[in-house]
Formats: C-alpha cells, sequence, structure tokens
C-alpha cells in the first residue's frame, strides 16, 4: 500500500480534501488495533470525530480503497442524521460493556468441551498438506501444545502423533537459512509466506518446539527450537538494554532505493543476502512479546535444551522489564522505545509477563522473580477482574478514552494468559482463591450461545480438570 495506494494521485486526493489520515503501527498500538481490525491487514477503517466507526475494510489496491473512500465520504455529507444515529448506537453498546452482564452458562461440561476441542482438531487435520486445514495456512503452535499436553494427561500416543503432525507442517514456515519462523503461508500447501518474522510468532513457535522435546519427540524439535533461540539473539536482540526487538521487516530496501520483496530475497543463500542489505528490525521492546519469549527460553531450559547465555539473555530481558517497563501504578507499559514507554495497564502485558516471572523463578529459585509474578496478579485481580461475572478487562477504563477504545471487553488470549497465572500461582500456593480466579475466566470465555473451540482455551480446561477425571 505505500508504494501503490497511498502514491495513487486519485487516492490522495480524496484522502486530503476530506479525511485526517492516521497511520497507527499495530505493534505499537494494539489497544486499537484490538479494537479496529477489520477482518485482517491492513485495515483502513473512517472513524467519526467521536472515534465510532463508519467504515472499515481490509481493501489494499488502490482503485477498492479510493471508491470506499468516496462511498462513506458521500454518506457523511448527504446523510449526516443517519450517521448520527448509528455513532450513538455504537456509543451505547460500547458503554454497555462495562456492565456485569452475566452470559449464558456453557452447555457442556468441562470435560466434554476439552473432548470436542480434541474432536475438531481430529477433523480439521489436512491430511493431504499437513496441518490444519484452511487457507492461508497457519502454524498452529497453541494446538500443538494442547495435543500434547492431552497427550500426556490421557496417556494416548495418538494425540501426541497428531501434534508433532501439526508441528512438523508448520515448520514449512521455518527460514533454512537464518532460522526463525515466517507467520503465514498464502497457499495451502504452505508456499508463498509472508515474510515478516514477528518475536510473538517465533516465542509460540518456540514453546511448541519445548514441549515436543518434553514429551519425547526428539532431536528434530531440539535442534529446531535451539536454530529459532539463536535466531532471535542473532537478529532481535538489543544487548544494551536488554530485550528482543518485536520483528524483522519482510522486505529490504536496496542500495538503489528499490524495494526488493521477502519472496525474493529470503530465496537467497546468506551471502547473497548480506550483499543485498538486511531487512530492518522494529527498535521498539514489547512487554507481551518479549515475556513470551523469555518463557519459552526458560522453559527450554528446564527441558535441558540449553543453558547459559540463553538463560542470561531471558533473566535480562526480565530485569529490565520490570525496572525500565514499569509505570507508577505498578502495571507495565506495552511499549519501551529508545527509553521512551507507552501504554501501561493492558492485560495482555501484565499476565504474559506474570507468567514469565514464574517461569523465571521455576528456573532460578530467585525469589524476585516469583514477588513480580505476584505483583502483577495482585494488580490483575484489583485492577481487571470482574468480581460479578468472571474474566478480566482489556484495561482500567479511561474517562478520557473515545470510541472503541472506551470499551470494556474481556480479550481472549488475555483472559487465557491470565487464568494460567492464578492457575500456576494456585500450584505453587495453594490459594483457593487464584483458582477460582482461573476456573472464571475460563467459564466467561466459554459462556454464551456458541460453542467455543479453541485449542489455546482448551489446554487451560485440560489443566483444570479435576486430576481424578477418567480418560
Amino acid at each position: 500500500m505505500d508504494f501503490e495506494t497511498w502514491t495513487d494521485t486519485s487516492v490522495v486526493r480524496v484522502v486530503r480534501e476530506s479525511f485526517i489520515p492516521v497511520r497507527v503501527d499495530a505493534d505499537r498500538r494494539p489497544d486499537i488495533a484490538d479494537r479496529y481490525l477489520a477482518g485482517g491487514w491492513p485495515t483502513t477503517a473512517v472513524l467519526s470525530h467521536d472515534g465510532q466507526v463508519l467504515i472499515a475494510q481490509s481493501v489494499v489496491a488502490p482503485q477498492p480503497v479510493r471508491q470506499m473512500l468516496e462511498k462513506v465520504r458521500d454518506l457523511y455529507r448527504q446523510n449526516r442524521s443517519e450517521i448520527d444515529f448509528r455513532a450513538g448506537e455504537s456509543a451505547r453498546r460500547i458503554e454497555r460493556t462495562w456492565k456485569s452482564e452475566a452470559l449464558a452458562p456453557p452447555d457442556m461440561t468441562l470435560e466434554d468441551w476439552v473432548d470436542r476441542n480434541l474432536a475438531a482438531l481430529r477433523e480439521a487435520e489436512d491430511r493431504t498438506h499437513g496441518g490444519i486445514e484452511g487457507v492461508p495456512k497457519q502454524p498452529q503452535f497453541e494446538a500443538v501444545r494442547f495435543l500434547l499436553s492431552a497427550s500426556a494427561a490421557r496417556s494416548d500416543r495418538a494425540l501426541r502423533s497428531l501434534g508433532l503432525r501439526v508441528l512438523d507442517a508448520s515448520l514449512h514456515l521455518e527460514d533454512s537459512t537464518w532460522g526463525g519462523f515466517f507467520r503465514v503461508a498464502a497457499e495451502e500447501d504452505w508456499k508463498k509466506p509472508r515474510t515478516e518474522k514477528l518475536l510473538d510468532v517465533n516465542a509460540r513457535a518456540l514453546a511448541a518446539l519445548v514441549a515436543a522435546v518434553e514429551r519425547g519427540g526428539g532431536a528434530r524439535y531440539r535442534d529446531a527450537a535451539r536454530r529459532t533461540e539463536t535466531y532471535a539473539a542473532t537478529w532481535l536482540w538489543a544487548p544494551r538494554p536488554g530485550g528482543w526487538y518485536g520483528s524483522q521487516a519482510a522486505d529490504v530496501v536496496i542500495a538503489d532505493g528499490r524495494l526488493l520483496g521477502g519472496d525474493v530475497y529470503y530465496g537467497l543463500p546468506d551471502a547473497l543476502r548480506r550483499k543485498q542489505g538486511i531487512p530492518a528490525v522494529d527498535s521498539s521492546l514489547y512487554a507481551e512479546q518479549n515475556a513470551r519469549m523469555a518463557a519459552a527460553v526458560l522453559h527450554g531450559a528446564a527441558a535441558g535444551i540449553w543453558k547459559g547465555a540463553a538463560v542470561a539473555r531471558a533473566v535480562k530481558a526480565l530485569d529490565r522489564l520490570w525496572t525500565a517497563q514499569r509505570a507508577r501504578d505498578g502495571s507495565l507499559y506495552h511499549e519501551w522505545r529508545n527509553g521512551r514507554t507507552a501504554l501501561p495497564g493492558r492485560l495482555g502485558d501484565q499476565a504474559a509477563a506474570g507468567l514469565a516471572y514464574l517461569e523465571a523463578y521455576a528456573a532460578t529459585k530467585e525469589p524476585r522473580h516469583l514477588a513480580r509474578a505476584e505483583s502483577l496478579a495482585v494488580w490483575i485481580r484489583t485492577r481487571l477482574e470482574d468480581r460479578v461475572t468472571g474474566g478480566f478487562r482489556y484495561a482500567p477504563r479511561d474517562p478520557d478514552a473515545i470510541g472503541r477504545l472506551a470499551a470494556g471487553e474481556k480479550p481472549e488470549q488475555g483472559n487465557i494468559d491470565a487464568g494460567w497465572l492464578f492457575y500456576r500461582l494456585w500450584e505453587l500456593k495453594h490459594r483457593p482463591e487464584d483458582r477460582r480466579s482461573a476456573e472464571r475466566a475460563l467459564t466467561q470465555l466459554r459462556s454464551g450461545d456458541v460453542v467455543v473451540l479453541d485449542p489455546g482455551q482448551a489446554e487451560l480446561g485440560l489443566a483444570l480438570l479435576p486430576k481424578t477425571s477418567s480418560p
């Protein structure tokens, strides 16, 4: 879009005449991305002055973008009363997200629901191309972890085999030259990968590879885990502050200023890549992503995959996160960039960091890590937990927020991570309120009229099943 759409003269003219353009980096501002994403990246959204969505689409080419802008411009000019009415309705729906309204309780027992999730993964296996059916082809690292955990809990070798097959398919997205995982493949046979390398994707990949090693997967997964950790340490590690940068670009700008696409660049051997130049890295350190990578590295140390430098990096990243990226209210900022911080209090950052500090405590037995995990758990419980219907809100209420940024929704991933944080604290401390918080978060996620099939939720559900439950 930068090279074609936003330089198209007809698009530029419409924008200049009728709109105020704002560009948002989704990694730096997940609070905006999570609320305004429309079907995929990149999203073009048109908002009213008070932040309500007038139209939002994932369109790329110049002509569709121009047509969308012209359509909403004309509607705004010709039917302002309708626009205002819709904006008012949207604002009222957002306000209702702060009310503790209980959803319909889950129809299934927890055990039946876990079984349904396992059955869904069996049915969805792509027996032709590997992995899980669907296009674009996504790496299913959460499914791998769930299947491997279920195989251990139920002594079911078939589940283990399925989990390893899904992981094997995801290895198609690994860069065979430098290591590290691309984020998605455009075609069902895993070809035409989107070549941006995200820290979050690589942290999840590493966690799945470590789980495979723990379940006896062998040298194939141990070696892949080491390559992934080495990639992150080589290309994303920021030694002076301590932490991993958020991503490495998909493409590279070569000497004459032209853009060399990742589909060509990443097909080159090492020497030719370096001759063309190195893809840029995002110079921000993000709390959630750093926490995920640190947790995966520390878990890998417990599995005997590495020690020494890798562990030291993970601990340094977590120490810097606590000392340099902590807000006055006790929460962690989402972003640290050249000494400046932004976006405190987001559930995803607090919960992922709490889990990482528990992994650090397990690996090092140093009390500061446990104290930090407990401090974040207290902050989450007192600031974000819905004590009436369960679950955790995205962030504390901001009286100055407008539009969808004012919503009090309960995000799925943040609630999964918070559920794990309180469950693991319950395992350590045996406090009933910790387990209740984990159970209520999962119940809230499962509530409603639709049966949710999600391996990330189901893995937490598997852990929360009574240990005496029959296979």
